[in-house]
Parts: C-alpha cells; structure tokens; sequence
C-alpha cells in the first residue's frame, strides 16, 4: 500500500430533526405567551377598578339639610282665609264669603254667586224635604268621625225654587252630646272644585281640645 495514499473520509450520518420536539416547544411557547397577556390585562383591569374606587370616594354626598332646602313648601291655600270661632270649634273660610248676622243659624255666610255656607245645631231626628241624598261618605273632622253627604234639590213645589240650580254637601256630627250640621250650597254648573273648596274648609275644623292646646303653645 502506498503510504502517501489520502485516508478514505467516511461520512457522518446527520441526526434527523425532531419534529415533535419542535411542535411542543411551539404550543408551550405560545401558552406562555397567551399566559403572560391574559395576567397583562387582568392588571390593567384591576387598576381601573382601584381608580375608580378612589374617584367615588372622594364624592361629596349632600346631607340631609341641603336635601331640605331645596325642596320647595307648597303655600298654605287658608293663609289669608277669614276665621269663625267659638268656645266648641273654630274653622277657616275664604275671605269672599260674607257673614249674615241676621242669619238664626250658628254661622251663616254667602257669596254674591248663590254659594252659601251654614253651621246650624240639629235635632236628633229632623227631615229635609227639599234636599235628596245623592251619597254618603265617613269622613274624619279633626278629631271625631263624621258623614259626609251629597244631595241634590228636590222638584217639591214647597221649595223654593231659586234652590233648584243648586247642589248642596254637608256634613253632620255629633260634639258634647249636640248634633250639628254644616252645609255648604253652590251652582250646579261647578262642582268638582267646590266639593275639593269644601274639603278645604273642613280640614281647618278644630274642636275645643284642639283650640287649648293650640293656645297654650
């Protein structure tokens, strides 16, 4: 053999990729990378939530005493209305109404436009043939429980008939063993505002414990 003959180069085989190797290292990479956005927004998440925590508690709450005043007190409608008193019971009557002194009732006032308004002691059994009842409601005066009655005028020909255009609302009660009535008289062609006029004037109705107390504070 010649000495000077070049060795014989054998040729290393190359490893063979591993393609699962490289397949997992990918979904493991690409879970981290999804891991580390998800923790990312979850950051930005919470530190709104502690901004906005903050900006609400540095919210003035107004307190009660502002709330109050700016709520607006409706006016008392019975300010300026004339007053009839006596030892048993006072109550408020618009200013237009005019007293009659001549009148045999208790109290007895009229407007110049046919109403008429009439506080009268009644006799426990007493009829009035010129009135029918339309309705009759309970209805709370100050202090005692009392009717509240509808009627309309009668076509009996013993009644007056200038009384037949009107409507009439009452309401009788019973004070230290003596039953009154008070009555108001008004046109037919108004009547829902007149039945509230007269709740009106009854909710000023004060019986004698109340007059007291009234002038003792």
């Amino acid at each position: 053999m010649d000495p000077t003959q070049n060795p014989i180069q054998v040729a290393v085989p190359q490893p063979k990729p591993n393609y699962l190797l490289i397949i997992i290292s990918s979904i493991l990479g690409m879970i981290l990378l999804g891991t580390i956005f998800f923790l990312y927004l979850q950051n930005q998440k919470l530190q709104k939530q502690i901004i906005n925590q903050q900006t609400n508690s540095t919210i003035k709450v107004p307190s009660p005493t502002s709330i109050v005043s700016s709520i607006s007190i409706l006016p008392d409608e019975t300010a300026n209305w004339k007053t009839y008193s006596s030892e048993i019971l006072s109550f408020k009557y618009p200013k237009e109404f005019i007293t009659d002194p001549i009148s045999s009732a208790l109290f007895s006032a009229s407007t110049t436009n046919q109403k008429k308004l009439s506080l009268s002691l009644i006799p426990e059994v007493y009829g009035m043939p010129c009135l029918t009842k339309v309705d009759t409601q309970e209805f709370v005066l100050d202090i005692l429980t009392a009717s509240k009655t509808f009627y309309k005028f009668s076509d009996n020909k013993e009644c007056d008939p200038n009384e037949a255009n009107l409507k009439t609302v009452g309401i009788k009660f019973n004070y230290m063993n003596k039953n009154y009535a008070f009555f108001y008289y008004y046109p037919l062609q108004v009547d829902t505002e007149e039945t509230v006029l007269f709740d009106q004037i009854l909710s000023t109705f004060k019986f004698a414990e109340n007059i007291t107390e009234e002038k003792d504070n």
